[in-house]
């Protein structure tokens, strides 16, 4: 993004939103277990690395739908 990065974005997200009325999840070439912590502090529900496997990414999203419903 040219001028925020997701990092930014997420928190902001969570602020101008209820913060648990939207689902957000990190796509990024960075996967290392700080990259993910960082996601996760930055208020992102998941986070994918590129390149996405469909079935990774369709079982996280099946995951935080099932969230919702409980």
């Amino acid at each position: 993004m040219p001028h925020i990065n997701g990092y930014e974005l997420a928190p902001m997200l969570r602020r101008a939103l209820a913060p648990r009325s939207i689902r957000v999840v990190a796509i990024t070439a960075w996967g290392s277990a700080k990259d993910r912590e960082m996601s996760r502090a930055c208020g992102f529900d998941a986070h994918l690395v590129k390149p996405v496997v469909m079935d990774a990414m369709l079982t996280t999203l099946g995951t935080l739908l099932q969230r919702d419903l409980r």
